[in-house]
Protein backbone atom coordinates (compact mmCIF):
# COMPACT_ATOMS: atom_id res chain seq x y z
CA UNK A 1 0.00 0.00 0.00
CA UNK A 2 0.86 3.67 -0.05
CA UNK A 3 3.43 4.80 2.50
CA UNK A 4 2.30 7.12 5.25
CA UNK A 5 3.91 10.55 5.32
CA UNK A 6 5.61 11.13 8.69
CA UNK A 7 4.41 14.16 10.61
CA UNK A 8 7.17 16.72 10.87
CA UNK A 9 7.53 19.62 13.24
CA UNK A 10 9.45 22.84 12.77
CA UNK A 11 12.53 21.83 14.72
CA UNK A 12 15.92 21.22 13.18
CA UNK A 13 16.07 17.60 14.23
CA UNK A 14 12.79 16.95 12.40
CA UNK A 15 14.36 18.30 9.22
CA UNK A 16 17.17 15.81 9.63
CA UNK A 17 14.65 13.09 10.34
CA UNK A 18 13.15 13.80 6.94
CA UNK A 19 16.58 13.66 5.29
CA UNK A 20 17.31 10.31 6.91
CA UNK A 21 13.88 9.04 5.94
CA UNK A 22 14.51 9.96 2.30
CA UNK A 23 17.89 8.21 2.52
CA UNK A 24 16.23 5.06 3.84
CA UNK A 25 14.06 4.85 0.71
CA UNK A 26 17.04 4.81 -1.67
CA UNK A 27 18.52 1.32 -1.65
CA UNK A 28 21.74 2.13 -3.50
CA UNK A 29 22.65 4.60 -0.73
CA UNK A 30 20.98 3.07 2.30
CA UNK A 31 22.44 -0.44 2.20
CA UNK A 32 26.12 0.55 1.81
CA UNK A 33 25.73 3.02 4.68
CA UNK A 34 24.27 0.27 6.88
CA UNK A 35 26.38 -2.72 5.79
CA UNK A 36 29.76 -0.97 6.11
CA UNK A 37 29.67 -0.44 9.92
CA UNK A 38 28.20 -3.93 10.37
CA UNK A 39 31.15 -5.35 8.45
CA UNK A 40 33.60 -3.40 10.59
CA UNK A 41 32.07 -4.96 13.70
CA UNK A 42 32.77 -8.51 12.48
CA UNK A 43 35.12 -8.48 9.50
CA UNK A 44 38.85 -7.75 9.36
CA UNK A 45 39.89 -4.12 9.32
CA UNK A 46 43.18 -4.71 7.58
CA UNK A 47 45.75 -7.32 6.59
CA UNK A 48 49.43 -6.45 6.65
CA UNK A 49 52.77 -6.58 8.39
CA UNK A 50 51.64 -5.78 11.90
CA UNK A 51 54.72 -6.89 13.88
CA UNK A 52 58.08 -6.69 12.08
CA UNK A 53 58.03 -9.33 9.31
CA UNK A 54 54.86 -11.12 10.40
CA UNK A 55 51.59 -10.69 8.54
CA UNK A 56 48.63 -10.14 10.82
CA UNK A 57 44.92 -9.47 10.63
CA UNK A 58 43.29 -6.64 12.58
CA UNK A 59 39.77 -7.06 13.93
CA UNK A 60 37.67 -4.84 16.18
CA UNK A 61 38.34 -7.11 19.15
CA UNK A 62 42.05 -7.72 18.60
CA UNK A 63 44.84 -8.80 16.28
CA UNK A 64 45.84 -12.21 14.91
CA UNK A 65 49.54 -12.33 14.05
CA UNK A 66 51.94 -15.26 13.58
CA UNK A 67 49.33 -17.72 14.85
CA UNK A 68 48.75 -15.80 18.08
CA UNK A 69 45.85 -13.67 19.25
CA UNK A 70 46.66 -10.28 20.75
CA UNK A 71 43.67 -8.70 22.51
CA UNK A 72 43.74 -4.97 22.85
CA UNK A 73 41.43 -2.19 23.94
CA UNK A 74 43.07 0.27 21.54
CA UNK A 75 41.27 -1.28 18.58
CA UNK A 76 37.93 -0.36 20.15
CA UNK A 77 39.10 3.22 20.57
CA UNK A 78 40.27 3.19 16.96
CA UNK A 79 36.86 2.00 15.83
CA UNK A 80 35.13 4.59 18.01
CA UNK A 81 37.15 7.35 16.36
CA UNK A 82 36.32 5.96 12.92
CA UNK A 83 32.63 5.86 13.77
CA UNK A 84 32.36 9.44 14.98
CA UNK A 85 34.79 11.08 12.55
CA UNK A 86 33.70 9.27 9.40
CA UNK A 87 30.73 6.91 9.50
CA UNK A 88 28.16 9.10 11.26
CA UNK A 89 29.16 12.33 9.47
CA UNK A 90 29.13 10.50 6.13
CA UNK A 91 25.63 9.17 6.77
CA UNK A 92 24.33 12.67 7.53
CA UNK A 93 26.13 14.15 4.53
CA UNK A 94 24.75 11.53 2.14
CA UNK A 95 21.28 11.99 3.62
CA UNK A 96 21.53 15.74 3.02
CA UNK A 97 22.73 15.22 -0.56
CA UNK A 98 19.99 12.69 -1.26
CA UNK A 99 17.30 15.01 0.07
CA UNK A 100 18.73 17.87 -1.98
CA UNK A 101 18.67 15.70 -5.10
CA UNK A 102 15.10 14.71 -4.26
CA UNK A 103 14.11 18.38 -4.13
CA UNK A 104 15.85 19.06 -7.43
CA UNK A 105 13.87 16.31 -9.15
CA UNK A 106 10.49 16.79 -7.52
CA UNK A 107 9.90 19.83 -5.35
CA UNK A 108 12.08 22.37 -7.17
CA UNK A 109 12.76 21.02 -10.67
CA UNK A 110 15.18 23.09 -12.72
CA UNK A 111 16.05 25.46 -9.88
CA UNK A 112 19.77 26.12 -9.49
CA UNK A 113 21.32 26.42 -6.06
CA UNK A 114 23.04 29.67 -5.08
CA UNK A 115 26.79 29.58 -4.57
CA UNK A 116 26.57 29.71 -0.77
CA UNK A 117 24.16 26.78 -0.75
CA UNK A 118 26.47 24.79 -3.02
CA UNK A 119 29.42 25.45 -0.72
CA UNK A 120 27.41 24.36 2.32
CA UNK A 121 26.30 21.27 0.41
CA UNK A 122 29.75 20.07 -0.65
CA UNK A 123 32.12 21.46 1.99
CA UNK A 124 31.19 18.97 4.77
CA UNK A 125 32.01 16.04 2.50
CA UNK A 126 35.36 17.56 1.53
CA UNK A 127 36.26 18.05 5.19
CA UNK A 128 35.32 14.50 6.18
CA UNK A 129 37.01 13.04 3.10
CA UNK A 130 40.25 14.97 3.67
CA UNK A 131 40.27 13.94 7.33
CA UNK A 132 39.89 10.31 6.29
CA UNK A 133 42.69 10.69 3.73
CA UNK A 134 45.01 12.01 6.45
CA UNK A 135 44.11 9.09 8.73
CA UNK A 136 44.68 6.64 5.88
CA UNK A 137 48.09 8.21 5.30
CA UNK A 138 49.01 7.80 8.98
CA UNK A 139 47.78 4.21 8.80
CA UNK A 140 50.06 3.62 5.80
CA UNK A 141 53.04 5.05 7.68
CA UNK A 142 52.32 2.80 10.67
CA UNK A 143 51.56 -0.52 8.95
CA UNK A 144 52.94 -0.28 5.42
CA UNK A 145 51.64 -0.56 1.87
CA UNK A 146 50.04 -4.01 2.17
CA UNK A 147 47.89 -2.98 5.13
CA UNK A 148 47.05 0.25 3.32
CA UNK A 149 45.82 -1.56 0.21
CA UNK A 150 44.01 -4.31 2.14
CA UNK A 151 42.39 -1.93 4.60
CA UNK A 152 38.58 -1.74 4.62
CA UNK A 153 38.77 0.49 7.69
CA UNK A 154 40.73 3.33 6.12
CA UNK A 155 41.49 2.93 2.42
CA UNK A 156 38.33 1.21 1.23
CA UNK A 157 36.22 3.67 3.19
CA UNK A 158 37.54 6.41 0.90
CA UNK A 159 36.30 4.51 -2.14
CA UNK A 160 32.94 3.94 -0.45
CA UNK A 161 32.60 7.63 0.41
CA UNK A 162 33.47 8.75 -3.13
CA UNK A 163 30.99 6.31 -4.70
CA UNK A 164 28.17 7.29 -2.34
CA UNK A 165 28.91 10.97 -2.89
CA UNK A 166 28.70 10.57 -6.66
CA UNK A 167 25.57 8.43 -6.43
CA UNK A 168 23.81 10.94 -4.17
CA UNK A 169 24.58 13.82 -6.53
CA UNK A 170 23.40 11.95 -9.62
CA UNK A 171 20.43 9.92 -8.45
CA UNK A 172 18.09 9.01 -11.33
CA UNK A 173 14.38 9.66 -11.07
CA UNK A 174 13.53 6.00 -10.49
CA UNK A 175 15.53 5.93 -7.26
CA UNK A 176 13.41 8.57 -5.56
CA UNK A 177 10.06 7.02 -6.51
CA UNK A 178 9.25 5.82 -2.98
CA UNK A 179 10.12 9.18 -1.44
CA UNK A 180 8.10 11.00 -4.11
CA UNK A 181 5.02 8.92 -3.31
CA UNK A 182 5.05 10.34 0.21
CA UNK A 183 6.46 13.85 -0.10
CA UNK A 184 5.26 14.99 -3.51
CA UNK A 185 1.85 16.65 -3.65
CA UNK A 186 -0.46 16.16 -6.66
CA UNK A 187 0.25 19.70 -7.89
CA UNK A 188 4.01 19.13 -8.03
CA UNK A 189 5.64 17.70 -11.10
CA UNK A 190 8.87 15.97 -11.95
CA UNK A 191 10.59 18.03 -14.66
CA UNK A 192 7.37 18.14 -16.70
CA UNK A 193 3.62 18.61 -16.46
CA UNK A 194 3.20 14.86 -16.05
CA UNK A 195 5.23 13.14 -13.38
CA UNK A 196 7.48 10.48 -15.02
CA UNK A 197 7.32 8.48 -11.82
CA UNK A 198 3.56 8.24 -12.12
CA UNK A 199 3.80 7.52 -15.86
CA UNK A 200 5.84 4.39 -15.20
CA UNK A 201 3.20 2.97 -12.84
Amino acid sequence: GRSVKPRMGKYCWNRWLRKLWVLSTIDRLFWPVIIYPVYLAFGPWSVGYIVEDYIGVIFAWGIFVNGAYLPGSFTYAYGFIQLFTFQLPLMLIIANLAENRFQQLTLKPGKKLPIKRRICLHLPFLIVFCLQVSMAYLFWLAYGTLAFLLGPLRTWSLILAAVLYYQALNLPEKCIRRAAEVWQTPSETLNSDVNPIEKEN
